[in-house]
């Protein structure tokens, strides 16, 4: 196994779905979901539903992606203006406020990923979430959708990046895009869901739990 740090580029945006509407005001505005320590929180069972798919369509990884763990901690920060919120308009003029990663943000999030699943391989994964799937606290499979831009051994704490980067047959930490992408011809049609809830909006990112 490996940890691996993962760069990805929206090409929609992505939307929280944390509810808040202060005393007086009109209409709610919806936050991202966070950690304790005030960073952005995608949920592990998101990328494991979502990598599931993935590993369908590749025709290949369906066991190994199962032990792919990620961290909840997204490396991004979203625009936290209330002005500079995302527009989701609900007709012509009236529109709902969400604090986004807007299209044309890049954050990190890192990961664990066995070995048996080598680096292409995982690049190849983590594209068809991002075509097809998305990740999105609002929205899953309408918005968040991604290309992604790196992958690369995460760094250590102390800047000390993984002893096998060192290695003489290391590979460039610096991932290109997979020259030839093996599996071609597959696709998948996923149908969009959302639903809203008082504190919560959002909507069923799999069947299996509660997002993508």
């Amino acid at each position: 196994m490996r940890e691996l740090t993962v760069r990805i580029k929206f090409t929609t945006a992505c939307l929280g779905n944390i509810k808040k509407q202060s005393a007086g005001d009109k209409w709610p505005s919806y936050l991202m979901p966070r950690t304790p320590d005030g960073r952005v929180r995608f949920e592990a069972q998101w990328w494991k539903h979502s990598l599931k798919f993935s590993a369908q369509v590749l025709c290949r990884h369906q066991r190994a992606v199962l032990d792919i763990h990620f961290d909840v901690s997204v490396d991004g920060k979203p625009d936290i203006n209330p002005e500079n919120f995302y527009r989701r308009y609900l007709d012509g003029k009236k529109f709902l406020k969400h604090e986004a990663f807007k299209e044309g943000d890049i954050i990190g999030v890192n990961c664990i990923v066995p070995s048996e699943i080598d680096d292409d391989d995982f690049w190849r994964l983590m594209d068809r979430v991002g075509r097809f799937k998305g990740i999105s606290p609002f929205g899953p499979r309408e918005y968040g959708f991604f290309v992604v831009e790196s992958v690369s051994l995460r760094k250590l704490g102390s800047d000390v990046e993984d002893k096998r980067r060192k290695t003489s047959d290391s590979k460039d930490i610096q991932r290109r895009k997979p020259s030839k992408d093996s599996n071609q011809g597959q696709s998948s049609t996923d149908a969009l869901s959302s639903s809203t809830d008082v504190h919560q909006e959002g909507g069923d990112h799999d069947a299996e739990g509660a997002s993508s």
